[in-house]
């Protein structure tokens, strides 16, 4: 498995590859920005390039200029027609040769050379204002991958368009990746709040969610080890402020291009060495990431266990029970259809002792899982595997 190619084949990468398909197809000229950090992998931009070759399909075509072959436009002519004894040398004799009409072609930067990559801008200028004049169904259309240097200012032209890589991986992205890449260390609900976790950690991180998925023993300590020795992606320091399309905000773009911030779900984030440095930040995800799993399947085994006790005591001694053990406080309405987990286990200890220690434990987990997560502590893992591991009859 490759995690370059992969990371196109995911939902929302997946869409922005449609989106520049989709766009191109329509007759406008794209830019695919990527971020520095990503573009400078070459396997990430040639397999973005490659990815929106295959949704355009038969009437695209990847090219791939080279000094030999003149200046830009010449290499471009020469891998854009066939006839290579007079290929177009101008913009317009580019766009609108017959060989090319009709077409998208596509060109990865990281395929150009430094000479090639200082006419770019240019070239891109020339594209623009030429394109203009032409009807797109009298001309190619090309879609470059470049970095946000080369991005346009013009957000308002009708020739060529930016599509920025911002704001496009969400959750579920990372939960399918780590499907392709992890080792399933872990089942059931061990598995799932390792699963959470990574995703609350790294977040738009993918490289980190596949190195924690395969490396990460489970505990805090080697989170805190890891982030230690980890480079520290610095930020500007400026605010972080949303925006309301998928452009980084102008404050944010170099943050964005050095790989400090992108947008998570909407809101801009900060990249997880950044966070992970402050102090308790590392803690307070995991317990987030523990709430958001861990809570609902407590609640689910308390029921279990209530339907348990109630079905040993019968109606007249649970009711008697719960009259007895429930704490009372002012303003609070007294319910006896559903029974708080500590009575659980008051009533388990009195009715039952001994009798019941397998009872007794599960509840005494849950419980004790219960009030740490409610108090804003991470349930730690050797305990977590306790929990599942006692709790495991009431499934």
């Amino acid at each position: 498995m490759n995690l370059a190619e992969d990371i196109w084949n995911l939902p929302s990468p997946a869409a922005y590859v449609r989106e520049i398909a989709r766009v191109a197809q329509a007759g406008q000229h794209v830019l695919a920005v990527l971020p520095q950090h990503i573009a400078t992998k070459a396997d990430y931009s040639d397999t973005l390039a490659a990815a929106i070759g295959r949704e355009i399909g038969g009437y695209s075509q990847r090219v791939y200029p080279t000094p030999g072959q003149g200046t830009l436009v010449e290499a471009l002519g020469f891998n854009m027609t066939n006839d290579f004894d007079n290929a177009p040398v101008t913009v317009p004799t580019l766009l609108t040769h017959p060989d090319s009409v009709g077409r998208t072609f596509i060109c990865d930067i990281s395929d150009l050379m430094d000479d090639h990559q200082s006419e770019l801008l240019k070239f891109l200028d020339r594209l623009d204002a030429e394109s203009r004049s032409i009807g797109s169904s009298e001309r190619s259309t090309l879609v470059f991958v470049v970095t946000r240097e080369f991005a346009r200012e013009d957000a308002s032209s009708v020739a060529l368009v930016n599509r920025w890589y911002w704001d496009r991986v969400a959750r579920w992205d990372v939960a399918a990746l780590l499907a392709l890449h992890g080792r399933l260390q872990e089942v059931g609900i061990l598995g799932e709040a390792r699963l959470e976790t990574i995703i609350e950690i790294a977040k738009w991180d993918l490289e980190l969610a596949v190195e924690l998925e395969q490396e990460w023993n489970g505990s805090e300590v080697d989170l805190d080890r890891r982030f230690a020795t980890r480079p520290i992606r610095g930020t500007s320091g400026k605010p972080l402020r949303r925006s309301d399309d998928k452009t980084p905000p102008e404050s944010l773009v170099e943050d964005w291009d050095a790989g400090s911030v992108d947008s998570w779900h909407g809101l801009p984030t900060l990249n997880p060495t950044v966070t992970a440095s402050h102090p308790d930040t590392l803690s307070r995800l995991i317990w987030s990431a523990q709430s958001r799993v861990l809570l609902p399947w407590i609640e689910l085994r308390r029921t279990r266990v209530e339907q348990i006790v109630r079905q040993k005591l019968g109606v007249a001694r649970m009711t008697a029970a719960i009259n007895e053990y429930t704490t009372r406080y002012p303003g609070v309405v007294f319910d006896t259809t559903l029974v708080e987990v500590s009575t659980l286990l008051r009533i388990i200890n009195a009715r039952f002792g001994s009798s019941e220690e397998r009872l007794r434990l599960s509840t005494q987990c849950l419980l004790s899982a219960r009030n740490r997560l409610a108090h804003l502590n991470p349930i730690p893992h050797i305990q977590l595997v306790e929990l599942a591991q006692t709790c495991s009859w009431l499934e």
